[in-house]
């Protein structure tokens, strides 16, 4: 999924093609997310670590930062993978409530009827002949804008109808888009932009001409979650999956997460995960100990114990971390 790519792809997966995957390999992309859907076979997946089993008519979400991994898939197996980049769907997603997409991302697979099956192929049929079109590359400015209108169209389409389908199974009561809304959808967009340079809630709160202390009990408001908690998970979300990858140093990866140094990123990561970045990567690359082993099943707890409510308490924005 490296390199130039259209917006919105659409791969069909099949056992053999996942032949180079095992349940040790994560597969995740900072730049993208997507939606599969099951159209024979099955598969058991791990998906941020909690076990699903997918079958004919499944669909399972996955965000960026998302980790999946593959335990088990059967010979049959074969399926749509609609791949969205990230850039795309922050820009057309005005329309879209901010808590639909937290509670897919806390309920992330809906199995489908024959008639919603049926439904959802003829629109992932329907986007793949536009996205296929062969000479969209070559087209001059004013059709090439047609197109990428006629692509979000289509797209939007699919969207609705697996949303007006996720909802019929799953009642989530929708609620107006109103400011407090676009608030924190506007912080979730720069949260994902900005993490690796920006911890701060006072940052996040500026750029909305908002007070910390107001933005802070507004965004626990709508999500549950403080500013902060949130800012903590995005950057500890980063740090895991980048000490995932054994090619990239921990002063790489500290200095790509804009810590001052090693140091300073290693009380960070060991405040709210309870391990340092060195014991975390050699848990994540054991043979024998799975990424979530007893001692980082502790993680929850020690993360929720040591993020501080910053509604309450906007002058210890940096939760209790030496001033980075």
């Amino acid at each position: 999924m490296c390199g130039t790519m259209q917006p919105i792809e659409i791969i069909t997966i099949s056992s053999s093609s996942l032949l180079e995957y095992d349940e040790k390999t994560v597969i995740a992309e900072r730049e993208l997310c997507g939606i599969f859907f099951c159209q024979e076979g099955e598969a058991d997946i791990l998906l941020d670590d909690k076990p699903y089993h997918i079958g004919k008519g499944d669909m399972y979400f996955y965000l960026p930062t998302s980790r999946v991994r593959i335990r088990y898939r059967s010979t049959d197996l074969r399926g749509e993978m609609i791949v969205i980049d990230m850039g795309f769907l922050q820009e057309n997603s005005e329309k879209v409530n901010p808590r639909w997409g937290l509670y897919l991302h806390e309920h992330p697979c809906i199995s489908l009827s024959d008639e919603q099956h049926a439904r959802i192929e003829r629109s992932i049929e329907t986007l793949r002949r536009k996205v296929l079109q062969k000479d969209a590359a070559e087209l001059p400015p004013p059709r090439r804008t047609i197109y990428h209108e006629q692509l979000l169209l289509l797209f939007r389409i699919l969207c609705y109808d697996i949303l007006d389908i996720y909802l019929a199974g799953n009642p989530l009561q929708p609620v107006s888009n109103d400011r407090k809304d676009r608030i924190f959808q506007k912080f979730i967009i720069s949260l994902y932009h900005n993490h690796r340079q920006e911890r701060e809630v006072t940052f996040y709160a500026q750029e909305q001409y908002l007070t910390p202390r107001y933005f802070s009990s507004l965004i626990k408001e709508k999500s549950g979650q403080s500013a902060l908690q949130w800012i903590i998970r995005s950057v500890i979300t980063d740090a895991k999956q980048l000490l995932r990858d054994p090619s990239v140093s921990i002063k790489e990866i500290a200095s790509l997460l804009n810590f001052s140094s090693q140091s300073f990123f290693g009380k960070y990561f060991k405040q709210y995960v309870g391990i340092s970045p060195s014991e975390f990567r050699a848990g994540s690359l054991s043979q024998d100990t799975p990424p979530h082993s007893d001692q980082m099943m502790q993680y929850d707890e020690i993360q929720n114990n040591n993020i501080v409510d910053d509604g309450a308490a906007v002058d210890r924005l940096s939760g209790g971390v030496p001033s980075l």
